[in-house]
């Protein structure tokens, strides 16, 4: 499967996709697991998420016309604190456009291959 992801601890959950991403598989990232204990714990305990995206061998989007729908961006931003991708330089300026870095309140950050350590950090600190 292109994405996978994973709850690390109750505020960070890390995101891989590989490959191209089709929008069906972005809107279930974005619709997650309603039962998830411990994100619904940390949303009810006023804690937001705090997401990594992994890009691996990454070669953009699918064609769907869906793509021009914002709404999961207002749906997500109540739940997100922080949004930091790594991946090719390639990728930077699309993707801080794609998570419309800098035209909401989610702080978004774009991170190099080697610097996974660094954008976990970035993500932790309070």
């Amino acid at each position: 499967m292109p994405v996978s992801w994973n709850q690390e601890s109750d505020r960070l959950l890390v995101c891989t996709i590989r490959g191209t991403l089709s929008y069906k598989e972005w809107d279930q990232l974005n619709t997650g697991d309603p039962d998830n204990a411990s994100a619904a714990e940390a949303e009810r305990d006023g804690q937001k998420l705090r997401v990594l995206i992994q890009l691996e061998n990454f070669k953009g989007w699918d064609q769907d016309e869906r793509w021009e729908d914002l709404d999961w961006v207002e749906a997500n931003d109540r739940r997100l604190q922080r949004l930091a991708f790594v991946g090719e330089e390639s990728w930077r300026e699309r993707m801080e456009i794609f998570a419309l870095k800098g035209m909401r309140p989610v702080e978004v950050e774009y991170f190099g291959p080697d610097q996974e350590g660094r954008a976990r950090r970035w993500l932790e600190r309070d």
